[in-house]
């Protein structure tokens, strides 16, 4: 039950800060969004290195989510990103998002 409420935040997030674009007029999720990107891609190498004797689908439902959340939003913001005060590895998942 844990990991699937995990996974609905995650999912609300991910929706939330692809609307945030259109319809945050005063740009509070654009001044998060390296934080917001930096969590996301740390979380999911976190999960890449649980050992496999110990994952289960929750981990890969949780993984798979954040991946859609992180492709919506390289969709959304596209270069923008880049310009992004970001780790290097979320700027190199970012880019790989990109180049999709």
């Amino acid at each position: 039950k844990q990991w699937y409420q995990r996974r609905v935040r995650a999912e609300s997030v991910g929706m939330l800060c692809c609307r945030a674009k259109e319809e945050d007029r005063y740009g509070v999720v654009q001044l998060s969004l390296p934080e917001i990107v930096n969590s996301v891609t740390a979380t999911i190498k976190t999960i890449e290195q649980i050992p496999m004797s110990t994952t289960n689908a929750s981990h890969s439902t949780l993984k798979k989510s954040l991946q859609a959340f992180l492709y919506n939003l390289t969709q959304t913001y596209k270069d923008s990103l880049l310009n992004l005060s970001l780790s290097v590895d979320s700027l190199a998942v970012v880019k790989q998002y990109l180049s999709l």
